[in-house]
Parts: C-alpha cells; structure tokens; sequence
C-alpha cells in the first residue's frame, strides 16, 4: 500500500470510529457526526480520483457512503454513486487476491439486491402500483401527483394519512405499520411522485413481507394500504 492509500485508509479508520460504534473498548464512546462524515468525505474524494487504487479499502469506503447517505438524495443516485461502484470494487479485491470477509459481502450484495428491486418496483406501470392497494377503485379520477398533503396520524400500529386533489380528499388507512420515514416541509406539502409495491423477499421464498407506500414526503411500510374514503369536500 502506497503513501496515498495509508493516509486514505487511516482517514476511513477515523471516519469508522467516529459513526459506528467499535466492538470492543467501546466504554464512554458516542457517535461524532461532524468528525465522522469529515474524515468519511475526505476519504471518499481521495480514494475516488486516486489514479490508482486499493479495491478492497475503496469498496469498504463507498459501502460506508451508501449506509450513511441512505436518507439523503434519491434511491437511484445512492445506487449509482455507491452500491453499483461498491460491488464492483470488491469484486476486484477478490480478484486481486484481496481478502474481504464474507458478512461484509453479503451485506453489499444484500443493499445491491434489495436497491434494484425497489428501483425496477418504483418503474412499474401504475396500474400494478396501485393493485397493492386495497379499495383502490375508490380513487377513481384522484391522482397522487400534485396533490396536497392535509393530515398524517400514527397511533400504535396503524396510521391514517389524508391528501387533497383539487378538492378531492383521500383517506387511507395502513396496518401492521413496521415503519414510517418523513421527509415532510413545512413549506412545500405537495406530493411529486408515488410508488407503492411489496417489500423484498430476501430469502428467496416468493413471499411478501409488507407494502412499500411511498409519496417521498412519507415512506410507510406495513402490511396492509387500504382506501378508507375519497370524496368531494
């Protein structure tokens, strides 16, 4: 390892001690997010324009890019500026004679599966998108983009969520909610895009664990998305 690629790997080691939490000797530890993403963005502009480059360094770095950056920007840039890039450069670590270990590789082949099955899920003609969704037939001439957004509400392991179409008003109820991610503003609550489609199936069994309901302002995940009402106000 060259000069270039020590001080590269040590700013990832910097940047690795300050965002997860080590192993061992971990008393008193608490995660630095300022010191952390420094050290992990300098590592990732060095090891990307590097002329040459140690595969196995630069894969576990763009692995660490795609865990942190996982809420911000698109799922498609993430994929493309990390994922695919990551896969990659392990693959060429091995080729290499590099050593990464198995759970490391599992779990970027892992990301890598379940981002290009949410990305070929989210470009589904809508018609499939919305079969997912019990009491769809309800919407009728409603339509998710450019809607508004007017009420959300999660009490225990259900929650009601409410946009307005031109005077159109819908109500959808989602059960056995296993998560919810906001990204509402205050200042902008219309919705500009809408995918909703089964979760993952990991294991390769052909069965569904969820729904994905995603309208970017909220991404719902539970086991069931069903019209309650759409009506005229």
């Amino acid at each position: 390892m060259n000069e270039e690629w020590k001080q590269i790997l040590a700013d990832y080691n910097k940047a690795k001690y300050a965002l997860w939490c080590p192993k061992r000797g971990s008393g008193g530890w608490f995660r630095d997010d300022e010191k952390g993403h420094y050290y992990m963005w300098k590592a990732y502009h060095h090891a990307r324009t590097a002329e040459s480059k140690d595969y196995l360094v630069y894969a576990r770095i763009l692995s660490m890019m795609a865990s942190e950056c996982r809420i911000q920007g698109s799922d498609y840039d993430r994929y493309q500026k990390y994922i695919k890039p990551a896969v990659e450069a392990y693959h060429l670590a091995v080729k290499a004679g590099q050593h990464p270990s198995d759970k490391e590789l599992d779990r970027i082949y892992f990301d890598a599966d379940n981002m290009e099955y949410k990305l070929n899920k989210r470009n589904a003609p809508y018609e499939e998108q919305i079969s997912y969704i019990s009491g769809h037939e309800l919407l009728s001439d409603f339509g998710f983009h450019d809607s508004r957004f007017v009420s959300f509400e999660h009490t225990g392991n259900k929650a009601f969520l409410k946009l307005d179409y031109n005077g159109r008003v819908a109500t959808f109820l989602f059960e056995d909610v296993e998560s919810v991610q906001s990204y509402y503003d205050a200042d902008n609550s219309w919705v500009f895009d809408f995918c909703c489609y089964p979760t993952a199936d990991p294991a390769g069994t052909g069965n569904n664990y969820g729904i994905v309901f995603d309208i970017e302002l909220y991404r719902i995940i539970c086991a069931k998305v069903t019209v309650v009402s759409c009506a005229n106000v």
